[in-house]
């Protein structure tokens, strides 16, 4: 699989999930994060070479989808299949 940058997962979930609710960038990383019935979609850039989706319930729960770096990759087509699948 190649390399999945910030940019490119950004892109997707754009398209997927539309004008993120909010952005921000502090340090040199990078976050995204969309809002919707209670549920809570969120692009991190966690160190630099690592990138994840955290969706994220109102009550804490929360599931992990690694889209870059040494942990196994969830392809980014599911990621972003899952997450505008969330946010409905």
């Amino acid at each position: 699989m190649a390399d999945v940058t910030y940019a490119d997962a950004l892109a997707r979930l754009r398209a997927e999930c539309g004008k993120p609710t909010g952005e921000d960038t502090a340090g040199g990383l990078r976050l995204a994060w969309w809002k919707a019935a209670g549920r809570t979609a969120r692009l991190s850039d966690e160190s630099g070479h690592e990138l994840w989706l955290t969706l994220q319930e109102l009550d804490g729960s929360t599931a992990f989808r690694v889209l870059a770096g040494d942990a196994p990759l969830t392809p980014l087509a599911d990621a972003v299949r899952d997450a505008g699948a969330w946010l409905r």
